[in-house]
């Protein structure tokens, strides 16, 4: 979890945190609320549509490779 926030607060990712472990970056305004139209319970996050660019003539190394297929084809989970 902690993990999760420190990407979360460095602006590398978004993520469903607990309440009481945001609530005063959420009132300082160092992170914002995420309100999706669509939200299909409070255990699953909504789906997004996702844009992946990389560099044109550089190949992708293993672990981007590993993102790449796995934003395209999914992770086959349901997490």
């Amino acid at each position: 979890m902690r993990l999760r926030y420190d990407l979360v607060k460095s602006g590398i990712s978004w993520g469903s945190m607990p309440r009481p472990m945001v609530e005063a970056n959420l009132s300082r305004g160092d992170l914002v609320e995420l309100r999706p139209a669509q939200w299909d319970s409070s255990n699953t996050m909504p789906r997004f549509k996702t844009v992946v660019a990389k560099r044109k003539g550089k190949a992708l190394g293993p672990a981007g490779s590993f993102l790449m297929a796995t934003l395209m084809h999914g992770s086959g989970s349901n997490d």
